[in-house]
């Protein structure tokens, strides 16, 4: 009900969201609410809280990317031990966490993740993959240029019969775009595929032409998960 529900304005969802966080804490809601939530130190305590709290990990992970919003030096150890913990249930919002909150201990998450995790479910879903191989990319370490190296030398390329140009591009793009003397040896070896990619980007303009089309118009146009502030 909650999570298909619309309200009038922001400040009336915002309401919504606040009491929900505040005094029913249980419901799945609490979690999904967080993505947006304003930053107010008075939900810190409360979304601490569910970070700690034993669920469902593809709820816990608003929790915890909130909770690293915050960027308290004493919550980065034990934001760290639970995705040690859950390093295979590890979805978008956590690689989001470690590219939006970067600190050099979360690297230990990735090196538990790959490769067995990476691996077994690239498979399934290519994105996944794709957010684990730019975020690895931005440590700019040995270990991060061992591991690139070691997804891109692998034959076959990928475990599975799949499309590989989005995951291939992904992965010479994250060695391109993180300039440091740890890829240089990478950059060298996939400077050809590089140049490739350079020439198959094509931006085509339409004068006139704008992104937003349709306005809606509904008395009620603010849902759960759309049309709020961004902070």
């Amino acid at each position: 009900m909650i999570e298909h529900g619309r309200w009038k304005t922001i400040d009336d969802k915002n309401r919504t969201k606040d009491e929900i966080l505040m005094n029913f804490d249980y419901l799945r809601s609490a979690y999904t609410g967080l993505r947006d939530i304003a930053l107010k130190e008075k939900y810190y305590l409360p979304i601490h809280k569910l970070a700690i709290r034993e669920r469902l990990f593809q709820e816990r992970e608003y929790a915890l990317y909130a909770l690293a919003r915050f960027r308290k030096k004493e919550d980065i150890p034990i934001i760290k031990e639970i995705l040690l913990s859950n390093a295979w249930r590890m979805g978008s919002l956590t690689f989001q966490l470690i590219e939006d909150f970067p600190e050099t201990s979360y690297q230990d998450v990735l090196l538990k993740y790959y490769p067995r995790s990476f691996y077994r479910g690239i498979c399934e879903d290519k994105g996944i993959a794709e957010e684990f191989i730019k975020t690895i990319a931005l440590f700019n370490t040995d270990r991060s240029a061992q591991i690139l190296s070691a997804i891109l030398s692998r034959k076959p390329f990928m475990p599975c019969p799949t499309d590989i140009s989005s995951l291939k591009s992904q992965l010479i793009r994250s060695i391109w775009n993180n300039p440091c003397p740890a890829y240089s040896k990478l950059k060298e070896q996939t400077r050809g595929d590089m140049e490739e990619l350079k020439k198959s980007v094509l931006e085509i303009y339409i004068p006139g032409d704008t992104v937003n089309h349709f306005k809606d118009t509904s008395s009620e146009p603010i849902n759960w998960w759309l049309n709020s502030p961004q902070n």
